[in-house]
């Protein structure tokens, strides 16, 4: 048995399969398009006032932006790597020099 070919088929199985996933539901909601509407438009109308409450919206802006603030900084860390600063040492016949 060729284990090359047993793989190939069970991807064009997993790609009806996947292309079922995401089709399907499209569909369902094509067929149902009046009642999805309808329990959408409810769900956002029950839930958005929630999020948008002073409170809630003030800690979830300050977390988006805090989230914001150490993406950046980390990238920007990952761009410049090496963060020490190495500072010269003066040898002995520097030291000379000067005193001269």
């Amino acid at each position: 048995m060729n284990l090359g070919n047993s793989s190939k088929k069970k991807r064009k199985r997993l790609g009806l399969f996947w292309l079922g996933f995401f089709v399907g539901p499209i569909l369902i909601c094509l067929v149902f398009f009046r009642q999805v509407l309808e329990l959408v438009r409810d769900a956002f109308g029950n839930i958005l006032p929630i999020f948008f409450t002073p409170g809630l919206l003030e800690i979830t802006l300050g977390l988006l932006g805090f989230s914001l603030v150490i993406l950046i900084n980390y990238f920007l860390r990952s761009e410049q790597r090496d963060e020490w600063v190495y500072l010269e040492e003066p040898s002995a016949d520097d030291e000379s020099k000067k005193n001269v």
